[in-house]
């Protein structure tokens, strides 16, 4: 009865593909790593915002004043925040049109790797602009710790917010929305 009835529903299809609609639509298949230099790229928009506000924080942080100090630095946050939103959004969309899949690392990174570029341009300011290299050693490297650690958690919360702000544009276009004008 089986056999049967798999003998006369494959006369009744014919010779057309089972699947859906959207696996019938050919597609041209790109080579998926091409946003890994995009995404370095891309990841300058965070660091370009935050070097003002850096110049100005290390400034007032050798110069003891705390109440610039800490006004500047909010500011810097909350401008590095919304530009991290921003990268993650145009990061996630550049990768899904191009057909790279595995979008969430190089989302990450696109904002995650303004903290190494922060910390290369503290490191070359501490040294060369403020000149505490050249006097006193164990200050530089007092220094020199203190920018990593802020660094690393300049990496850290834009890649993440980059990341999220990728992960909501996936969610709303899985659901069926559109963004393209």
């Amino acid at each position: 009865m089986t056999i049967a009835g798999a003998f006369f529903a494959f006369r009744l299809m014919g010779s057309e593909p089972v699947g859906e609609r959207t696996n019938l639509v050919p597609s041209v298949i790109h080579q998926p790593r091409k946003g890994v230099a995009f995404s370095c790229r891309l990841s300058l928009l965070p660091f370009l915002v935050a070097v003002e506000p850096l110049i100005l924080v290390l400034y007032a942080a050798v110069n003891e004043i705390p109440a610039y100090l800490f006004s500047i630095s909010i500011l810097g946050v909350l401008a590095v925040v919304v530009v991290s939103f921003e990268v993650g959004i145009i990061s996630a969309d550049y990768l899904l049109q191009n057909g790279d899949y595995r979008w969430w690392w190089l989302s990450y990174l696109s904002a995650g790797l303004s903290g190494l570029y922060c910390f290369v341009f503290s490191t070359i300011y501490i040294f060369f602009e403020l000149a505490i290299g050249k006097t006193n050693l164990v200050a530089a490297l007092s220094w020199l710790i203190h920018a990593a650690i802020a660094c690393v958690n300049l990496g850290v919360v834009a890649g993440s917010i980059s990341f999220a702000s990728g992960y909501v544009l996936v969610r709303y276009v899985s659901r069926g929305g559109s963004y393209s004008s």
